[in-house]
């Protein structure tokens, strides 16, 4: 598929921290495994490698199909956006990348920043 290494991570690997409550939530599950899918990582590696956020490949399927989720008034604030953040951070982190900045997703409807990253040396 690739020249990565990228190891299985499943969703217990995944700490919650202040997201522990949407953890509960039917999409945090769905959300972790296409962010986890190894396509997907390889796609934010490529994008990483690129100068751009790790985001920025995902992000039209993420506001398409988590949308609604991200808008919603039932959930606090904008943590959904910044959960969707904080798994791609811990999925960087764990595949060797540390976070250096944030970017801009001019593109967006929903998440206007995203990671960046940088290959830890």
């Amino acid at each position: 598929m690739s020249e990565y290494s990228i190891p299985d991570l499943p969703f217990t690997n995944y700490i919650g921290g202040r997201f522990e409550y949407l953890l509960k939530e039917p999409f945090a599950l769905e959300l972790w495994e296409y962010l986890t899918d190894k396509k997907n990582i390889v796609k934010m590696i490529d994008s990483v490698n690129s100068g751009r956020p790790a985001l920025w490949p995902l992000l039209e399927y993420i506001e398409e199909h988590f949308g609604s989720y991200i808008s919603s008034e039932k959930f606090t604030g904008d943590d959904v956006e910044v959960m969707v953040n904080n798994m791609i951070l811990q999925i960087m982190e764990t595949i060797g990348y540390e976070h250096v900045g944030c970017g801009i997703l001019r593109h967006a409807r929903f998440i206007r920043l995203s990671g960046v990253y940088t290959k830890k040396v």
